[in-house]
């Protein structure tokens, strides 16, 4: 790939924007559940209450198509325009629906607008965006692997060990997931090296490591909407961190320690803060997730597999108009306290291979916007969400409790 790069003279920024492109719309393609206008829509929650962009299934049709051709052409294409237009589409769905906006998609964001910002009159600072892109892989290794450092992640360890039966008796000793955890970790901080040799082979265990990963996925048929963005994350470390001359300590010493001329001092403040920006969004704040002052999705959780649990709670009065919904029949159950309930989460898996999006504040918008939660119920007796969530660090479940009337 790399001789391919320098016998054609292909930019590395063009590659990364060609990978991102064609992962997307494979994701897209293999797992369109989370896209498609379908009767999932009724959990689906805009990114703002007051532009929900919905008009329609004909217009989320024509958006869908829009957002792959684009993906599909993109290869072949002018890079700046192309941005632009899968930038744009990709904003009307993250907008039509937060939960569109997990941990890869997050990622593609980000470095579609980087690269629109280089395309845009910045080419001669190749370097600056080339380190703002190996900063978004270190930040997304280093923190994907320590929010495995939870006791959940154990249970994903165990079930993953069960897939094949030759590491079914690795199950038994649950401490290894912390030891994968740390490994993942290191990985990110080990393509931080300034020797090319060492960062050489840190890339070659990542690549190893994403094959493993999707040996046991696909195997599993679980996991499809990640399959694409692991090959996107192993063959991008290859084209950011192979080269010898791109050490990220390098790179960094020349954006913010080389000797500018005048005319150049305030370009090259403007790329000092495009890093720092990154930095900060990719490094350091993701550790406000540990204190809950950072979104899951930004930080990087999804890849640890962490589950919530939520359930749905209403009094008899409201029992009749949960009950005549097509979608739930055979879910909902009676309680020991009177009132009956429902799984969403579990129904959501189960039903419609959907997983919800790992967040209070979206579960709570969804519960009062949806027509099989709280708008189906109100005023027609008491109902409330409860959502169970594990405690990072140890096996005590916390509960949470929203009443309908005060959402």
């Amino acid at each position: 790939m790399l001789n391919l790069i320098k016998k054609y003279n292909v930019d590395t920024i063009d590659w990364i924007v060609n990978i991102i492109a064609l992962s997307s719309l494979f994701s897209i393609i293999i797992s369109p559940l989370a896209f498609l206008p379908s009767d999932l829509a009724t959990f689906r929650v805009p990114l703002f209450e007051f532009a929900p962009l919905s008009f329609g299934k004909q217009f989320d049709y024509i958006v869908l198509i829009c957002l792959l051709g684009l993906n599909l052409i993109a290869p072949l294409t002018h890079k700046k325009y192309t941005t632009i237009g899968i930038l744009c589409f990709l904003s009307v769905l993250i907008l039509q629906d937060i939960s569109r906006f997990e941990s890869d998609w997050y990622q593609y964001y980000v470095i579609l607008i980087l690269s629109l910002i280089y395309y845009w009159g910045n080419k001669e600072h190749k370097h600056s965006f080339i380190v703002c892109f190996q900063i978004i892989f270190i930040g997304i290794y280093f923190w994907a692997g320590f929010n495995k450092l939870t006791v959940q992640f154990e249970q994903t360890y165990v079930w993953l060990m069960n897939i094949f039966d030759i590491t079914k008796p690795l199950k038994e000793y649950t401490n290894i997931a912390y030891v994968f955890a740390t490994f993942e970790m290191l990985l990110g901080i080990g393509l931080c090296s300034s020797n090319y040799k060492a960062r050489r082979f840190v890339i070659i265990i990542i690549v190893l490591f994403h094959i493993q990963i999707l040996v046991f996925l696909t195997t599993a048929q679980w996991g499809v909407s990640v399959w694409f963005w692991n090959i996107m994350m192993a063959i991008s470390c290859v084209v950011l961190f192979w080269p010898k001359a791109n050490s990220v300590k390098a790179r960094i010493e020349n954006s913010f320690f080389n000797k500018n001329t005048i005319a150049q001092t305030k370009t090259r403040l403007k790329q000092k803060a495009l890093i720092l920006i990154i930095s900060f969004l990719f490094l350091i704040a993701p550790s406000g997730n540990i204190f809950g002052i950072w979104p899951n999705n930004f930080s990087f959780v999804m890849y640890a597999n962490l589950e919530m649990s939520v359930y749905f709670f209403f009094e008899e009065g409201a029992a009749n108009c949960l009950e005549n919904k097509q979608e739930l029949l055979g879910q909902i159950k009676d309680s020991v306290r009177g009132y009956k309930y429902f799984d969403i989460h579990r129904w959501l898996i189960g039903n419609k291979n959907f997983y919800l999006f790992p967040n209070h504040y979206f579960i709570k918008r969804l519960a009062n916007n949806s027509d099989l939660l709280c708008k189906c119920t109100k005023d027609k007796g008491d109902a409330f969400l409860v959502i169970h969530n594990q405690n990072r660090w140890t096996k005590i479940a916390s509960e949470r409790i929203y009443n309908c009337k005060d959402l």
